[in-house]
Parts: C-alpha cells; sequence; structure tokens
C-alpha cells in the first residue's frame, strides 16, 4: 500500500514538475490560431549561426558574419514607401516577424517589446528601434498596418512596421531562423521571438518564447553602451 501510495505521489510532483515545461513550450511554438496543430515549415538559416540555448530557451547568438543590411529585398512601410532594411540602420533595432490579425501570442509579443521600450531612459530612446515585419504580406497592406501601428498605440518615432513579398519574407524568416506556416483557415502558425539587431545589421541577440524581456533589454543596453563608447571622441595627454 505504501509502495503505491509513494508511486503515486511521485507521478504528481512529476506532472507538476512539467506543467510549466509544457507551457513555456506552448508559448514558443504556439499558433495565432486557437486550437491550430499543424506542424510548422522550417526555413532554417545557413550553418554559420552560432546560437546556443540556455534552460530557460533564451538564445544568445553570434552571428556576426551576417548582416541583415546585405539583403537585397525591398518591404513598404505603413505610408506604402519602399524601404530596404538598410534604410532603418545607424541604431539598435528590436526586431520581431508578426501579424496583425494574430489574437493570441503576437499581442504578447508586441507587450514584450513595449516592456523593453519602457525599460529605456529618454536618453537611450531616440537610439533605439522597433521593427515589426509581417508575415502576412497579402492582408497587411501599408494602410492596415498604419491603422494597426494606431490601435496598438505604437510610437511612429520609434516603431516602424514593414510589409513585403512573400519572397522576401520567407528569406528574411530563414535568415532569423522564424519558422512559420499557413493554415487553411487563414491563420498563421509561427515561433516567436525577439531579435536584438546592431547598428550594421548583425544579430546579437535573439530571445525565443513569450515573457522573457529582462536579458534582451540588457542586449540593447550592451550594444548602446558600446556605441556611445566608440561614438566619444578621444583625448591626448598633454
Amino acid at each position: 500500500m505504501k509502495s503505491k501510495m509513494s508511486v503515486a505521489i511521485g507521478s504528481l510532483r512529476a506532472s507538476q514538475r512539467l506543467y510549466p515545461l509544457l507551457a513555456v513550450a506552448f508559448l514558443t511554438f504556439a499558433s495565432c490560431a486557437r486550437g491550430a496543430h499543424d506542424p510548422l515549415v522550417s526555413d532554417r538559416a545557413s550553418s554559420t549561426s552560432t546560437a546556443s540555448a540556455d534552460s530557460k530557451g533564451i538564445v544568445a547568438t553570434a552571428n556576426t558574419s551576417i548582416s541583415l543590411f546585405d539583403l537585397e529585398s525591398s518591404w513598404r512601410d505603413v505610408h506604402g514607401r519602399t524601404v530596404s532594411l538598410r534604410d532603418v540602420s545607424s541604431k539598435v533595432n528590436v526586431l520581431a516577424m508578426i501579424y496583425t490579425s494574430c489574437t493570441v501570442t503576437c499581442p504578447l509579443i508586441i507587450a514584450d517589446l513595449k516592456r523593453i521600450e519602457g525599460s529605456l531612459s529618454p536618453a537611450d530612446l531616440p537610439h533605439v528601434r522597433f521593427l515589426l515585419v509581417s508575415l502576412d504580406p497579402d492582408r497587411d497592406t501599408p494602410g492596415r498596418l498604419e491603422t494597426w501601428a494606431r490601435e496598438t498605440r505604437l510610437d511612429e518615432t520609434r516603431w516602424v512596421l514593414l510589409s513585403g513579398h512573400e519572397g522576401t519574407v520567407r528569406e528574411l524568416a530563414a535568415t532569423l531562423e522564424v519558422r512559420y506556416r499557413k493554415l487553411d483557415d487563414g491563420e498563421i502558425a509561427h515561433t516567436n521571438g525577439i531579435n536584438i539587431v546592431d547598428q550594421a545589421g548583425r544579430l546579437s541577440h535573439h530571445t525565443e518564447g513569450i515573457g522573457q524581456t529582462d536579458r534582451s533589454a540588457q542586449a540593447v543596453q550592451v550594444l548602446l553602451r558600446q556605441s556611445s563608447t566608440i561614438s566619444q571622441p578621444t583625448t591626448g595627454t598633454k
């Protein structure tokens, strides 16, 4: 009797330990469609990536050989203007791939990005850009992006929203190792991550999952401090 009780207690404790892990897994790989179970399309970047994940799902990437600004792709912003990723250089970019009709995980990503924005000092804010790239270019037209940005209360002086062609979306997703799949009901299953891109377009940090903004915010601060150190004029001694 005692042996059966011990087994039952052990099973219960194991289940309790498993539930948080399942929750993290769901938030990391969940579709924006409720109840969707389709596998994700895996668009992997080249083997030059040196990303490594820790136990919390954080991925710190030293992909210094690849610059997003070298991608020969064109995008449209909320005003319908044609831009390239190089046009968003000169600042630290906090980048995520989302789509505006998503009602489950994308709002959580936006909330995480806003937390990072809120962690910045007034002096740092002008040096950081929040870049959202749509996974749904057919529906996320410039007009739709503009309306959604206003509804979501995104400051247009700091937030840039882009929509492109299917091919350019897939190219960027492959470079960032974002996995996604369009479902029959129009929803999109996709992984959820925040990318910190330096002023030269290199991916310096990647966080996979929801609700893990501390390290992303720290990565932004590291790039800002590095930039500040480099830009400071050197003074000679007499």
